[in-house]
């Protein structure tokens, strides 16, 4: 149910390759500006998890006892 856990944070962070140079030139540090972009992926990669488990999980009428462990595992 889920893939690579990094996969679309990769990608995120990895979409300034080719405005390396303007993202140097914002008036914010560049590492502060990567763990920004690096937090708000996870965040988004960890919803659409959740969400995508939680939908699955109601579809095959999965009891309750066994939707908390399923959380749990995914966070």
């Amino acid at each position: 149910m889920t893939f690579n856990a990094y996969a679309l944070v990769g990608n995120i962070i990895s979409l300034d390759g080719e405005n390396f140079e303007m993202m140097r030139s914002f008036p914010i540090k560049f590492t502060h500006y990567l763990k920004i972009k690096f937090w708000l992926a996870t965040g988004i990669q960890i919803s659409l998890t959740i969400i995508l488990s939680l939908a699955i999980a109601f579809f095959i009428r999965l009891k309750i006892e066994l939707i908390l462990p399923l959380l749990s595992g995914i966070i």
